[in-house]
């Protein structure tokens, strides 16, 4: 029996779940806050690490690459203001960036709980942030 588009769409809604899952596994199996950061940088750059976030090419959106070069010896900063001011820039052009992307998840049917489970948070903290204007 050939499943119907209902179906599919579950499927690959459930798909698409289980890479969130193993995505959130992968950062908190690589994540460490004793370690300095360009320990860190170093271990996100590890080809396990890059296979077990990688998406599937169809599965994939058009990226838009920004070249972020995160200071990992802050004491040889020339200007640490700037530097700063960068971060800055880049850490709100992120958050517009997921404002968006959440509510395209809520347009495709995700529930707050998936939504959540993604950003690494409870569901009603995502929806707080994130849906508070939404209306139920």
């Amino acid at each position: 029996m050939t499943p119907n588009a209902d179906e599919r769409t579950a499927a690959a809604a459930d798909e698409e779940v289980e890479r969130v899952r193993r995505t959130r596994d992968a950062w908190h199996g690589a994540w460490d806050e004793e370690l300095p950061l360009r320990k860190l940088m170093h271990r996100l750059q590890d080809p396990d690490f890059v296979d077990a976030i990688a998406s599937p090419p169809e599965m994939a959106a058009e990226p838009v690459r920004v070249n972020l070069d995160l200071a990992t010896r802050p004491e040889r900063l020339a200007n640490p203001l700037a530097e700063l001011q960068g971060l800055e820039f880049m850490a709100r052009m992120i958050e517009r960036s997921k404002v968006e992307i959440v509510a395209e998840c809520r347009r495709r049917g995700r529930s707050w709980a998936h939504i959540g489970d993604a950003l690494g948070v409870a569901r009603q903290s995502a929806w707080m942030k994130y849906g508070a204007s939404e209306a139920d």
